[in-house]
């Protein structure tokens, strides 16, 4: 009766899929691009005639596809995250000796050594390549006996599936990083530390520099040895161990040809290729967290408690998994040592926050800073990830299936078509305990992530705690089905993954040219300025800049909070020569959201250091600007406007003067700018929301500018004349009765 149930189940839920395709217009060519779509039918299409040759046509596509990324970045970026994986296995063979049997266990415990050992190195001028070569040959040099060639002992078609999925996973991790959050911080942080040999833990230059950096960790040793590419390739070696951990832990619970189709399901998901195809930390978060799970359930409470401190110091969302797999443990019977568990999750996800809170007073800085209120940062409203903000509903299931934009960084089938149609099914075919225990880990910290953050990738390891229990459904054409569906969706990961894979240097060039057009300008920098600061907008991609660098957002919090403030390009310029920036990374247009820096880049786009892509390279010129307005018309803002107080700029208004205003409703606002003349005028709009403006020549008061006016009247004019020829000053101030504006000025009479 309960299969019949869930089988039932499985009928309503395949017409809500076929309702949400039809409803919300699913089709894979909209996640294409045609050169992307050729390239992977040709790659499926080599992968199948190999893989007819069974077992060894199989050994011939990994050979085949491992040649493919020698070739396109270089032999030692592809062997050196084999070495490190290696490196991790025999450690963790070597402190947990029951892990041995565990292949995937004992790797993981490895990593869980190597990143708290790096997390230390980095407080020191250690890390080089030749430190870390060595390191890794330690656990070889102890434990070679044990190494050992396995080969498996059967590989169906179902293993093709899955071999498939990781290899089309491998040839999107060789293309150049172009991901907003790796060239920010997760390949920043690693990139930084192998140029100086230490990671500084400067908050004050990121803000980001306190919060648990973990992956990078790992990412770092990857990036010592093989570059960006082998940070990137680790990043899919660790993804290689989750899905084998996966297929493992569904293999306790069903056949292992399902088992692998449970992984295979998981693989197939645009999420795991967005948290693969470029240097996320989610692979190496999930990968511990699952670990963890698995080993709380078996009883292994000292090793759930390493890989859950781990966790801790990945990511301080694996919080939400830590009374779920203390219940788990009880609930299982595995009482026994929960207090080492404990001490082990202190010791090893502690330090991080530690750090933080005695650098800052915020352990989870600059996370939650209105309760911890840490100086150096916003402390009047918490801090978080505010772009998606889906409340949790019983319409999410589909929500996150069929609108997957709304709670992520990618398109709509993001999330994989699985959990919505296979969880509920799945769950009425469930007859181990411990499997049932899995799945209700998985949901709890699912709502629980979600709850705190509505994004799809933080559901990441709970995520992949349900996919190890889908496999349960009795049906291998449905698995079959759901993940080739998936595989169509591929791309829905985000537009960068549109291509799939590069081939030639040219398509690699332009790939960068528009996904981090700034890589060209960071590498003349480094070759003609090496070391100098530069003041960035449009965006935090400072990947591979060895000087100092201040980004228009909060990873440069102070230098973006101030430019909230600067009225004028004068004020701009001023404020970015005390920080010693002369070389500007900004649009090429010219066009930023600050007004200020859109008049101080005016008379720069003519003469670029360099252009590359949408973006251009802008030396600051060593000159002051005028001091005085003489005889003419000139727009506001501008250089010579010097504001005081809270005004706006705004450069959306086409009747404007300029098609700039300057505006603000806050009393004693106010702006001043010298002139030389007899005579001046203040342009100004009328409309219903203005209020009196106050106007000071030489410091003393001319008169009162009521700006009122129940239509909108563009280009209004407040006069002054007959002043004495020569040089004044004039101000105005806000009443504080509505808004006042300041359009421009006219110079009268030089």
């Amino acid at each position: 009766m309960r299969e019949r149930l869930g089988w039932v189940v499985l009928a309503l839920l395949a017409v809500v899929v076929g309702y949400g395709f039809v409803v919300e217009g699913m089709r894979p060519e909209t996640v294409w691009s045609e050169g992307g779509w050729q390239r992977f039918l040709v790659f499926g299409g080599l992968f199948g005639v190999l893989a007819l040759g069974g077992r060894w046509g199989m050994v011939a596509a990994v050979v085949a596809v491992g040649g493919f990324g020698m070739w396109r970045v270089g032999p030692v970026a592809v062997l050196a995250p084999v070495y490190l994986l290696g490196a991790f296995w025999l450690t963790g063979g070597q402190v947990a000796p029951r892990a041995r049997a565990r292949g995937w266990m004992a790797l993981l415990l490895g990593m869980a050594v190597w990143l708290f050992g790096i997390g230390l190195a980095v407080h020191f001028r250690v890390n080089y390549w030749p430190v870390y070569i060595v390191a890794a040959a330690v656990p070889y040099g102890l434990g070679w006996r044990r190494i050992r060639f396995v080969w498996p002992e059967r590989v169906g078609w179902q293993e093709g599936v899955l071999l498939f999925l990781l290899l089309a996973h491998f040839v999107v991790a060789l293309k150049p990083e172009t991901g907003a959050d790796a060239l920010a911080v997760h390949m920043t942080a690693p990139a930084l530390i192998a140029h100086e040999g230490v990671w500084a833990f400067d908050y004050q230059r990121f803000a980001w520099a306190l919060m648990p950096l973990g992956a990078d960790w790992v990412f770092t040793s990857g990036y010592l040895l093989g570059g960006e590419a082998g940070a990137r390739l680790l990043n899919f070696g660790v993804l290689v161990v989750l899905v084998g951990l996966i297929r493992d832990v569904a293999g306790r619970y069903v056949g292992e040809e399902r088992a692998t189709l449970g992984a295979a399901l998981f693989a197939s998901t645009p999420l795991v290729q967005l948290v693969t195809g470029s240097l996320f930390v989610e692979n190496v978060w999930a990968a511990v967290v699952v670990g963890a799970v698995v080993a709380a359930i078996d009883g292994e409470l000292l090793w759930a408690g390493a890989l859950l401190g781990t966790g801790m110091a990945v990511k301080a969302g694996t919080s939400a998994f830590l009374l779920p797999v203390i219940l788990a443990a009880v609930f299982a019977g595995k009482r026994r040592g929960l207090v080492g568990m404990a001490g082990l999750v202190l010791l090893l996800g502690a330090p991080g926050y530690l750090n933080a809170w005695w650098r800052t007073g915020n352990p989870v800085y600059p996370f939650m800073n209105h309760v911890f209120k840490a100086p150096t940062f916003d402390s009047a409203v918490p801090f978080g990830e505010f772009r998606f903000r889906e409340p949790l509903r019983w319409t999410t299931p589909y929500g996150l299936t069929f609108r997957s934009a709304d709670y992520y960084e990618g398109e709509k089938g993001g999330v994989g078509f699985q959990y919505l149609l296979l969880v509920a099914p799945a769950a009425f075919f469930l007859r181990e305990r411990r499997a049932r225990m899995l799945a209700a880990v998985g949901l709890a910290a699912a709502v629980t992530l979600y709850l705190s953050q509505p994004n799809i990738r933080y559901l990441y390891p709970a995520l992949a705690l349900l996919s190890a229990t889908l496999a349960a459904l009795p049906a291998a054409w449905v698995l079959v089905g759901v993940a080739a569906l998936n595989t169509l969706f591929l791309p829905a990961a985000g537009y960068a993954h549109r291509e799939f894979a590069l081939i030639s240097a040219a398509e690699e060039a332009a790939y960068t040219e528009v996904g981090f057009p700034q890589r060209a300008l960071i590498g003349y920098l480094n070759a003609h300025a090496p070391g100098e600061t530069v003041a960035f907008f449009g965006g935090n991609a400072v990947l591979g800049l060895w000087g100092r660098a201040y980004t228009d957002q909060w990873h440069s919090y102070p230098y973006s909070r101030d430019l909230e403030g600067v009225g004028t390009a004068r004020a701009l310029r001023d404020s970015l020569r005390r920080l010693g920036v002369r070389y500007v990374v900004a649009p090429g247009d010219g066009r930023t959201k600050y007004p200020a820096a859109n008049a101080l880049l005016r008379p720069l786009l003519g003469t670029p250091v360099m252009r590359s892509g949408r973006f251009a390279l802008f030396l600051l010129p060593d000159f002051v600007g005028p001091d005085l307005l003489v005889d003419g018309v000139f727009d506001s803002p501008g250089e010579a406007f010097a504001f005081a107080g809270k005004w706006s700029h705004n450069a959306e208004f086409p009747e404007a003067l300029g098609g700039t205003l300057s505006y603000s409703d806050v009393a004693g606002s106010s702006v001043e700018f010298g002139f030389r003349g007899t005579g001046v005028e203040v342009l100004f709009t009328r409309a219903f929301n203005r209020g009196e403006a106050v106007v000071l020549i030489d410091g003393v008061e001319r008169g009162r500018v009521n700006q009122y006016g129940a239509q909108t009247r563009w280009r209004e004019v407040w006069r002054v004349e007959g002043l004495a020829a020569g040089e004044h000053r004039l101000e105005v101030r806000v009443a504080g009765n509505g808004f006042v504006d300041v359009d421009g000025v006219r110079v009268l009479g030089a």
